[in-house]
């Protein structure tokens, strides 16, 4: 793959995820400590992990099914989720609810349609004949 197209896939899979984390993560711990600097720390590993994750994932043409479906998921969830996120805030700046629109909705629905389309490919692709070389047995 290209490289400028993995660093794409991995700042954005990193910043959806470490958005997701800090507001999910930020509410959850609320109840546990009153310091926000927790959240930001173990959002910050999670971006990291995720980043990393997509592009080591993303460097290699063969995948296996899990793996095909999990960057697919991650992928198109980090993209639903940075557009649920900051698109109403784009178009509607007085709303309140962009952060659990996209955080809650858009979010784990383009995991899901990833994921999906994930399976989907990955089983198209290895449904396709495969050709034997000249010194291939048969």
């Amino acid at each position: 793959m290209k490289t400028l197209f993995r660093v794409a896939v991995a700042v954005i899979g990193g910043m959806a995820t470490w958005y997701f984390l800090f507001w999910l993560g930020a509410a959850a711990m609320s109840f546990v400590t009153s310091s926000p600097w927790v959240a930001v720390a173990a959002s910050a590993l999670g971006a990291i992990a995720a980043a990393r994750y997509l592009w080591t994932q993303t460097a290699s043409v063969a995948h296996s099914l899990v793996s095909s479906t999990l960057v697919s998921a991650l992928i198109t969830g980090g993209i639903s989720f940075f557009a649920g996120f900051v698109g109403p805030m784009f178009i509607w700046p007085e709303a309140d609810l962009a952060p659990p629109l996209g955080a809650f909705i858009m979010g784990l629905l383009g995991f899901l349609v990833g994921a999906l389309g994930g399976a989907v490919h990955w089983f198209a692709r290895n449904r396709r004949p495969r050709t034997t070389g000249p010194g291939d047995a048969a």
